[in-house]
């Protein structure tokens, strides 16, 4: 049985790659000749130096039900500091500001500049790992000089600023150790600070500054607050409170 369609379609399709392959072999004008890689990919470069690591963008949180956000943006004069990198090669930001956009407009305010992220007594503003809004937005929890537990930085040191009287303190008291805070957060009326340390639960008051266990069996072999490993591993579940 003929098929004088398929055949011509063959036609057609044997003389259209042909005509193809002769404009492909001719026609040279946007042959661009391709890019010579001088840099050697070594260890070195990817583990030693984190030369390929990518940049990471700070904490962004909506704030008045989304009519703004606040986010972790480098202060100005700061952009080409070379900084310190953490242990799996990010870098350690210790010039960053809080600041506030008008996602409409793109209207920038600063929220919390460099000067008022100094601790009293210190020349240095406090590298911000992460930060929490109380509920009213009239204080803000900062979470700083953090540390690796297993593949996140969930121990460390807190502070609050409130805005109402413009303080700047450091939450947990004098026997607190450094970089031993997991998981702390405000208590839904922003009155109460609630942390893990050492596998039990401690609860702060801000206004008394008062410190409260909640737990005290916590050890080795019994944690509070906080998932063990597996869990991180197989459920991405780590904060247990």
């Amino acid at each position: 049985m003929n098929h004088p369609n398929l055949k011509q379609k063959i036609t057609t399709l044997v003389v259209a790659l042909f005509t193809l392959s002769a404009c492909i072999t001719t026609d040279q004008s946007n042959y661009v000749e391709p890019m010579k890689v001088s840099e050697t990919l070594t260890n070195e470069a990817i583990y030693g130096d984190w030369k390929y690591n990518a940049k990471r963008p700070g904490a962004v949180r909506w704030l008045d039900e989304g009519a703004s956000y606040s986010a972790l943006e480098t202060a100005p004069g700061f952009e080409d500091i070379k900084l310190e990198k953490d242990r799996y090669g990010d870098d350690i930001k210790i010039y960053e500001e809080i600041v506030k956009y008008d996602p409409a407009t793109l209207e920038r305010t600063v929220l919390l500049p460099l000067v008022q992220l100094k601790p009293q007594g210190s020349d240095k503003a406090l590298p911000i790992d992460d930060y929490q809004w109380s509920d009213d937005k009239s204080k803000i929890l900062i979470f700083t000089n953090a540390e690796y537990v297993w593949r996140h930085k969930d121990r460390g040191d807190y502070w609050v600023r409130d805005f109402n009287t413009d303080e700047l303190w450091q939450l947990g008291g004098k026997q607190t150790e450094p970089a031993q805070m997991m998981f702390g957060k405000f208590s839904p009326d922003g009155l109460k600070f609630a942390y893990v340390m050492h596998n039990n639960i401690y609860v702060q008051d801000l206004k008394t500054r008062k410190i409260t266990a909640l737990t005290s069996d916590g050890s080795d072999n019994v944690i509070n607050g906080l998932f063990d490993w597996a869990y991180e591993e197989e459920f991405s579940i780590r904060d247990g409170f």
